[in-house]
């Protein structure tokens, strides 16, 4: 019986070893593969193409446009304020579209989407070379934003979200970063075309140029999700994948707080108003005895700006926190404002400009995180199409509202001095957000360590 017994278990147990041998190889296979296509050029390629969309669809109308500011207006006999409407109207129809856009590419896919945008807002800025009132680059204004809109950052993240698993942020920071690429090569591109060709021609080769540069997104194959193409998204893990779904941060609630979403928006929306100033950079070097080149390299100062401070903050918030990193790019931009103020040198003012860029990290960077940390993962989708809504109206009103301010005024020194009060109140509503989300811990675990005593005294009252 026992020789019996001991042959029953050595079975038992070359079975049971059989069965870890299986699953161990089918783990290893499934690693391999996973390997084999987590990992690949086209990823890269996805990337590339996504970096060209945003600089020349996105960043070349919006951030290279300001050049075109003073010498249209000139020429039509209006107000700068009057003429940069068309720009905002651009802003508003690429907020409102963008709220549509997943909708529309789950229901029509992702290519015929970035067609319609492609070709719309290439052949309306094309168009704008043919205008000759106001009224007609109202109209070209309005559908180059629904154009750019059905291309710009809400299409741009859903492309990266689903192609890259590893180096996420790295590459959202990059792609978004080719918007101020497009302004700081381009404009002073765009000023010498104008001063030579005519405002009506340099219109006309932006519009060929955005449309040259977003032709790869409409030829080359590629889908919204990596996997219809045979692929996992770049560095993709299945135990990774797994232990986010569960989130990192304890503060997640069930109800949004409502006067902390109200304190992100209204931050969101005056740190997106000051964006608008580097595109008054060329009227506002003129106002101060410069020629408007030199107003083009400090738009061209504060686009590289753009690109290097989104990149910088990324890095400082993972060593110091999204809402210390805000507080410094704050800081640093407020000194800016100062020194463009008090500076006349062509040399200290492209310096300065180029300083001034850290405001586009906060709004676009700074915002993103910000959010993620105060409502958590669950509430983030909830939360941030509200604020990111909120911040493209904000640059919208932005850019007009300069323009009737020096129309009015006179000067750009107003807008300035508007730009730092502007500052104090985010200082104030950075401290409030803050302030809030420690109450809002202290409560939670207020209450988990009420739960914790009940438990033990329970226990206790058992034994």
């Amino acid at each position: 019986g026992g020789v019996r017994g001991r042959l029953v278990n050595l079975m038992a147990s070359l079975l049971l070893d059989c069965k870890r041998l299986k699953k161990g190889l089918n783990i290893l296979m499934n690693n391999k593969q996973i390997q084999q296509v987590n990992k690949s050029k086209k990823h890269w390629f996805v990337a590339i193409i996504c970096s060209s969309l945003a600089m020349t669809v996105v960043g070349l109308p919006i951030n290279a446009g300001g050049v075109f500011f003073t010498p249209v207006a000139e020429s039509l006999g209006v107000m700068q304020g009057a003429f940069s409407i068309h720009s905002t109207l651009t802003l508003i129809g690429a907020a409102i579209i963008s709220l549509f856009v997943p909708r529309l590419i789950r229901k029509f896919n992702l290519k015929p989407v970035l067609t319609v945008g492609i070709l719309l807002a290439s052949v309306t800025n094309i168009l704008m070379g043919f205008a000759q009132s106001l009224p007609q680059f109202y109209i070209l204004g309005s559908l180059r934003g629904l154009g750019s809109g059905l291309i710009a950052i809400v299409p741009l993240t859903m492309i990266i979200n689903e192609w890259f698993d590893k180096h996420h942020g790295l590459v959202t920071s990059v792609i978004l970063s080719f918007t101020g690429i497009a302004g700081a090569v381009f404009s002073p591109i765009f000023s010498y075309l104008i001063g030579t060709i005519g405002w009506q021609m340099a219109y006309i080769i932006m519009g060929i140029s955005m449309l040259v540069g977003s032709i790869p997104a409409i030829i080359y194959p590629f889908s919204l999700n990596p996997r219809e193409d045979g692929l996992l998204p770049y560095g993709y893990n299945e135990k990774n994948e797994k232990s986010n779904k569960v989130g990192k941060n304890k503060v997640v609630t069930e109800n949004i707080s409502k006067s902390l979403l109200v304190y992100i928006v209204i931050l969101a929306v005056l740190l997106t108003m000051i964006t608008g100033l580097p595109q008054h950079f060329p009227g506002y070097a003129q106002t101060i005895n410069q020629s408007l080149s030199v107003g083009s390299m400090m738009l061209s100062a504060a686009m590289l700006g753009n690109i290097v401070y989104k990149v910088l903050f990324g890095i400082l918030s993972d060593r110091l926190g999204p809402t210390k990193t805000t507080v410094l790019m704050i800081g640093i931009n407020i000194l800016s404002i100062v020194f463009l103020l008090t500076v006349s040198n062509v040399s200290n003012l492209v310096l300065v400009s180029f300083f001034f860029g850290t405001i586009y990290s906060l709004p676009a960077v700074g915002i993103t995180l910000m959010t993620k940390e105060f409502f958590g993962t669950r509430q983030f989708n909830k939360v941030y199409p509200i604020i990111s809504f909120s911040t493209a109206i904000g640059g919208a009103i932005s850019i007009s509202l300069i323009g009737y301010i020096y129309d009015f005024a006179g000067s750009y020194i107003p807008a300035f001095v508007i730009s730092l009060l502007f500052h104090v109140i985010n200082l104030i509503l950075t401290y409030l957000a803050t302030r809030q989300l420690a109450m809002k811990e202290e409560k939670i675990g207020s209450k988990e360590a009420l739960g914790n005593l009940k438990y033990s005294l329970n226990k206790e009252t058992r034994i």
